[in-house]
């Protein structure tokens, strides 16, 4: 209930006048300072005069990402705002830190995708087991052979793919188009 109340008690740039006897006559619930400042803090920062709270992602969730370029008038009105509680600095560290993480999470991103060898991909014939289970028409089809059949693929014509599962689905497809999908062993077919 703290955060909620927190949220709406704040300023528009989330600036928050410490006083926590008046938050909890409101709410309704006896709140412990030391408890607040252990529990909140990764979400707020505390000025150095101790009286005012800065919730550090407010404006980040409410606004998106202020650019001091920017033609708005509400979002210049914002950047005004955290500049007058000396925050623009900290809202800034802030947001240069969020563009790394986005930064990492993109090149991860395109490592993931990155066409390899079946060999070097990490599939497992486990993988193409559960990937075949999936489907109906596969549950009977040999996934150690397919598995293998990718390696060999691969391996023998170089070839680089970005998801062999899929492949492994194609190779398994077109072989029962075909009338020649290998199967498990002892498997009923009803």
């Amino acid at each position: 209930m703290f955060w909620i109340y927190l949220l709406d008690a704040c300023d528009s740039v989330g600036v928050w006048e410490e006083n926590v006897i008046l938050a909890s006559r409101i709410i309704g619930y006896e709140y412990s300072l030391d408890t607040l400042l252990k529990d909140f803090k990764k979400q707020i920062y505390i000025f150095k005069d101790q009286r005012k709270w800065w919730i550090s992602d407010f404006c980040l969730f409410q606004y998106g990402i202020l650019r001091e370029n920017s033609t708005s008038k509400p979002i210049l009105s914002y950047i005004f705002l955290l500049k007058k509680h000396q925050l623009w600095e900290e809202y800034s560290k802030g947001i240069d830190t969020l563009k790394e993480k986005e930064q990492e999470k993109e090149l991860v991103k395109e490592q993931e995708k990155e066409k390899k060898k079946m060999c070097d991909s990490g599939v497992t014939d486990l993988m193409v087991m559960i990937e075949f289970k999936k489907h109906k028409d596969l549950k009977i089809a040999d996934y150690e052979y397919y598995h293998k059949k990718l390696l060999d693929w691969s391996d023998t014509k170089n070839i680089e793919l970005e998801d062999w599962i899929a492949q492994a689905r194609s190779f398994a497809r077109g072989d029962k188009k075909e009338g020649k999908l290998v199967t498990l062993k002892n498997v009923y077919i009803k």
